[in-house]
């Protein structure tokens, strides 16, 4: 099974997500607020909230794709800010595209 994890689900992440699905792939998005998660699961997508101490799920499945959709902060790229470390650490099973 084929995994993607995006972060930031606006529209061309959903888009994309919704043709992997049906493909067979696992998809999980993020959402920084509760509002934001429930419209997503409302819609159909798999959430995870994103916080500073948010761990980065499916790391352990292979292979995970990682999408970065989610818009810069003011300090810079949020992946990398807030997980770089946890995805370097499990570099062997991802593919950031």
């Amino acid at each position: 099974m084929t995994n993607l994890l995006c972060f930031g689900m606006g529209f061309c992440a959903k888009a994309l997500a919704r043709r992997l699905k049906v493909s067979g792939w696992t998809v999980l998005g993020t959402a920084r607020t509760p509002e934001r998660q429930a419209t997503l699961i409302a819609e159909g997508f798999a959430t995870e909230r994103v916080n500073r101490v948010f761990q980065v799920p499916m790391v352990h499945e292979s292979p995970l794709h990682i999408l970065v959709s989610a818009p810069p902060a003011s300090e810079g790229d949020p992946l990398l800010t807030n997980f770089g470390a946890d995805l370097t650490d499990r570099a062997s099973n991802i593919i950031v595209s």
